[in-house]
């Protein structure tokens, strides 16, 4: 997404599927309308500067929060770093801003990793109790 288009105005969810990049340039803005959303599976590349964010917005003319979802990382779609924590590849977001939605970025693998976090908790109370035999 280039800034000289900018503003964009999604009026449908966008998919970026594996193996694809998005690359949105510093500076861009992308308006959503209600309840819309990225969905990630490949890579998405948003950086901005200090001084030229990138924002990711509702486009109504009265924007409130959860007026769109959110952008969606799925599990091909995330970032890996370094031995130093430093950025390898993947996924990056920089100086960008997320305004009126519901959750900015949304980290589908956090969500396996409470359920499987969550289970681990009833199999270890479960076992306590003497209720299973692990």
């Amino acid at each position: 997404m280039e800034l000289a288009n900018s503003p964009y105005i999604l009026t449908g969810s966008v998919l970026v599927p594996d193996g694809v990049t998005l690359t949105i340039e510093a500076g861009v803005t992308v308006k959503f309308n209600s309840g819309l959303y990225i969905k990630n599976e490949g890579v998405i590349t948003a950086v901005g500067t200090s001084s030229n964010k990138i924002t990711f917005e509702s486009s109504s003319v009265s924007p409130a929060k959860s007026d769109w979802s959110g952008i969606r990382i799925r599990p091909t779609g995330g970032s890996a770093i370094d031995g130093s924590q430093n950025y390898s590849s993947g996924s990056q977001f920089k100086y960008v801003l997320f305004k009126h939605a519901d959750i900015g970025l949304y980290f589908m693998m956090l969500v396996y990793m409470f359920l499987i976090l969550n289970l681990i908790q009833i199999i270890r109370s479960l076992k306590s109790e003497k209720l299973m035999g692990l």
